[in-house]
């Protein structure tokens, strides 16, 4: 049965039940710092603790101008509209807001806008696989997690009273996709801009998330890039060259141009240079791939070069070595038939590592 508790100088209910053994419950207020209002209060709270216990959403007496007990409509519209506020309050990369509200978009189209959050099953969450079925088996399971995530933010919140199962794609661990010098040359032969293909020389040399060039600072070695923006959401330092921080400040300064003389957003001007890659992958036959991917390629070639998992972990802004471990499971004689060039070791004094407009950067000892 509900029961009333105090708590800084004003009455709350207490309701708890169980669910597999597990004790839940949640508070809801009373309003009032007197006892005796608080017991007639607690008639109401009782004659609905099913409703309660089941996820609903209610407003009492106390709570609106019709004086009694009322149903609140909390659909997935609404859901959506407070999660969003939730997620910018957390400081999340708009980047991935923008994930998140695409797959709560998608929950949307197959139960509709005005689909009670309670009402969301196992059933609609198959439902979706099916509707989303023309996508890749990780795209999808990007989107799954997403939606498993917005639906622990309901429970944490009390809109609902449990969480829909949710079953990804059983799919296996994929290798990264990297970019051979071969390829990277390829695309690059295709390019006619000069500060494109510095920017792409850049990317595979640092293995620099896209926005990171933009959203940093820079300092006597090269940029910091600040907590927040990082997946492991601390701050590194990443050292660059004088090449690289000259390409730094001209990619600035052309979206800086952009912005400035309105011919694009900030993150649309950002962007531009990851769809003229993907864009230039297409054209000479290089099919999904990604800008993404020279991160991964600058991984293989720092592991292949240094076979120092810390290192190349360090230098990713990996919170651990498992997420770099990846990049490991690569032959070495793969690797070198894909880097010919980067995999000569130069004895005593580094690797040099040569791109398509013949610049030298000596990463130095691993």
């Amino acid at each position: 049965m509900a029961s009333k508790r105090l708590r800084n100088n004003m009455w709350v209910a207490r309701i708890q039940w169980y669910i597999d053994g597990r004790r839940k419950e949640k508070y809801h207020s009373l309003d009032t710092p007197y006892e005796d209002v608080a017991d007639i209060r607690m008639i109401d709270i009782r004659e609905n603790e099913g409703a309660l216990k089941r996820g609903e959403e209610l407003s009492f007496p106390w709570e609106n101008d019709e004086g009694k007990v009322q149903l609140v409509s909390y659909n997935l519209e609404s859901a959506k509209s407070d999660w969003h506020k939730s997620l910018i309050t957390n400081r999340l990369a708009s980047g991935s807001i923008d994930i998140y509200l695409k797959a709560i978009n998608c929950l949307i189209d197959v139960c509709g806008a005005g689909c009670q959050v309670k009402d969301i099953k196992y059933h609609h969450i198959e439902s979706l696989k099916a509707y989303q079925s023309h996508l890749a088996d990780d795209t999808l399971n990007m989107r799954l997690r997403a939606i498993n995530t917005f639906m622990v933010w309901l429970y944490d919140n009390e809109k609902i009273s449990t969480i829909p199962k949710i079953k990804k794609l059983p799919i296996g661990r994929k290798r990264p996709s990297y970019y051979a010098a071969e390829e990277f040359n390829l695309v690059q032969d295709h390019i006619d801009n000069e500060l494109y293909k510095r920017a792409y020389i850049l990317y595979r040399g640092t293995g620099l998330r896209l926005f990171e060039v933009f959203k940093s600072t820079i300092c006597s070695i090269g940029i910091i890039i600040p907590s927040g923006r990082t997946k492991n959401s601390y701050e590194r330092t990443m050292a660059l060259n004088d090449e690289q921080m000259e390409t730094v400040k001209d990619m600035r300064a052309w979206v800086k141009y952009r912005v400035d003389n309105k011919q694009s957003t900030e993150r649309s001007a950002v962007k531009h240079f990851s769809r003229i890659w993907s864009d230039t992958c297409k054209k000479v036959g290089l099919e999904k791939r990604k800008m993404h991917n020279l991160r991964h390629t600058f991984a293989v070639m720092e592991w292949l070069r240094t076979s120092d998992l810390l290192l190349v972990s360090s230098k990713l802004g990996h919170s651990s070595t498992v997420q770099t471990e990846k990049y490991t499971k690569f032959e070495q004689s793969e690797l070198i038939k894909d880097f010919p060039i980067e995999a000569v070791r130069l004895g005593g004094e580094g690797h040099y590592l040569r791109d398509t407009h013949d610049s030298k950067y000596n990463y130095g000892k691993a």
